[in-house]
């Protein structure tokens, strides 16, 4: 079965705004264990490299209600994983991705303007 993909009706409005978007932060980051004599020992913390991506995008009242349904319908109130075209290295890719816990918040910002955040979880290329 495919994944569903992010709503075409936000395509245009996607990208994130800078202030809230950073590279850097994985999910498994490498296990330290402390030894009796010596530097602890670093290790692997696990095969799959998943990225975390803070996202905040701005979007309008009925921009939200498309995203709304999509989390809600699509990914099944964000336990899902869907596909998106997302800044790795400087390029836009489609990769697999997922919201981090489903969770999403999104405050007004002026108007009938939203400032929709969530975490992104974007999985390797296959």
């Amino acid at each position: 079965m495919a994944l569903p993909s992010w709503p075409s009706g936000l395509a245009s409005r996607y990208q994130p705004q800078v202030e809230g978007f950073a590279y850097g932060d994985f999910v498994a980051p490498a296990v330290s264990t402390d030894v009796e004599d010596g530097p602890p020992i670093d290790r692997v913390g696990g095969q799959t490299l998943i990225e975390r991506l803070p996202y905040k995008l701005r979007m309008s009242g009925a921009e939200l209600a498309i995203f709304r349904a999509f989390w809600r319908d699509d990914i099944a109130r964000g336990t899902g994983r869907f596909t998106m075209s997302v800044p790795i290295d400087g390029t836009y890719t489609t990769r697999t991705v997922k919201i981090d816990g489903g969770r999403w918040s999104a405050p007004p910002a002026s108007g009938d303007l939203y400032d929709l955040s969530f975490t992104l979880l974007v999985f390797p290329a296959a």
